[in-house]
């Protein structure tokens, strides 16, 4: 269910006392919709992150208090229960608050030990903790996670709540936010699926990849052992913020400036914040259209200048189709690439050779394709090279509509 169509629904619960549990993966925007709830309620948010709990102590620390003397006039001492700082927070705001109905989010409730996760279930069932009562107008919800290392709930516990399964949308991601980055707001109206994306390679077989390429939702993996980032709301309010704190100065800097593996400064910060994701390639793009089309920018970053791959003057200098076929399948998927890309921006007709490596392409690495997106918005992609790959109606020409050209 999408957030924009929950708001109504979770009111009406909360109004009669029942508990909406929110499941879904993690960091599509769980907390930053339950806080615009509150928000909206007009009333506070408390959130505790059950997550970081170690054990039941955390939620209800012990401890031993004096309770007075015992028969023979030793002192006495009691157990005593106290909720965790958050807990007592939210019941005595809404005791001193008694016209709102504030809210206690228990997020990420089952991403803890069974014992923490049980104990933190007990709450809006018993509507107590420790020694204090849960006041009628503090109202609980409760949210977790349906994938990776995430401890079940059994039925039992389920049919104590009003589950909604949710996925985030767009617009009330940008309605959560109203300080998003005009990069990050504008790929998002343009491409509204981009919201949850894991890091895949933008393949060019055919359309079914394609598709996988554009969309990369829903289909993640979170017992991979690879650890990458990935694009959810949580990551796109992170590139967002930093991108606010850049100016378009810096940003010409860091679109200038190649590091490591050559792909660019600002390309690598990108990745880091969001993943490796078509999300991330199109706000690089978006970021370096912008700047091309502001006139006192456009000198500073539209002359690239690629260095001659390795191995290009020995593939351009066959003259027979089969030497240069045999030629293309000894060379590795990276020098394919690489070569691809190169042959594009060259200023010679490599109409003979495109029409032989195009076809044996079935993906680009991610510096190429940052590249190729990069070349194509300069206008630095040779007509003629770019016409011969087109004509030839292969994978590569798919990609290279994918990123605009």
């Amino acid at each position: 269910m999408k957030f924009e169509n929950l708001t109504v629904l979770v009111e009406k619960d909360i109004k009669n006392n029942c508990v909406p549990m929110l499941v879904g993966d993690p960091g599509i925007g769980k907390s930053s919709w339950v806080e615009s709830l509150a928000e909206r309620l007009g009333t506070k948010c408390f959130t505790l992150p059950v997550n970081q709990l170690a054990e039941k102590a955390d939620l209800t620390g012990c401890r031993l208090v004096p309770a007075g003397t015992d028969k023979d006039g030793a002192q006495d001492y009691a157990q005593v229960f106290y909720p965790h700082i958050v807990i007592r927070k939210a019941i005595d705001y809404a005791l001193a608050n008694a016209d709102e109905t504030p809210i206690l989010f228990l997020d990420e409730i089952n991403r803890s030990t069974p014992d923490v996760t049980s104990e933190a279930l007990s709450i809006p069932t018993l509507r107590s903790i420790g020694d204090r009562d849960i006041p009628d107008n503090l109202k609980v919800i409760i949210a977790g996670n349906d994938k990776g290392n995430v401890c079940s709930l059994d039925k039992a516990s389920i049919t104590r709540f009003v589950m909604y399964h949710v996925e985030p949308d767009v617009s009330t991601f940008m309605s959560a936010n109203p300080n998003l980055n005009k990069y990050v707001s504008a790929v998002l109206r343009k491409n509204p699926d981009s919201i949850v994306q894991d890091a895949v390679s933008i393949t060019a077989n055919d359309d079914e990849n394609k598709e996988e390429a554009e969309n990369a939702a829903y289909e993640i993996d979170y017992d991979d052992e690879n650890m990458a980032q990935m694009t959810v709301p949580r990551t796109i309010t992170s590139v967002s913020n930093w991108l606010n704190e850049c100016t378009d100065h810096e940003l010409v800097g860091m679109l200038n400036t190649m590091v490591g593996n050559e792909n660019s400064l600002l390309y690598e910060a990108v990745v880091a914040h969001s993943g490796e994701t078509p999300f991330s390639l199109a706000l690089v793009q978006e970021i370096f259209d912008t700047l091309c089309s502001q006139a006192q920018n456009i000198q500073q970053i539209q002359n690239i200048t690629l260095a001659e791959p390795a191995k290009y003057q020995e593939m351009t200098s066959y003259t027979s189709r089969d030497d240069l076929n045999k030629f293309i399948a000894s060379l590795s998927h990276d020098e394919k690439s690489e070569l691809f890309v190169y042959a594009l921006y060259d200023s010679r007709d490599n109409t003979k050779v495109l029409e032989c490596l195009a076809p044996a392409i079935s993906s680009l690495n991610s510096k190429d394709t940052q590249m190729l997106s990069m070349l194509g918005s300069s206008h630095q992609i040779n007509d003629v090279n770019y016409t011969a790959v087109c004509s030839i109606n292969c994978g590569m020409s798919k990609v290279m509509s994918m990123l605009g050209f």
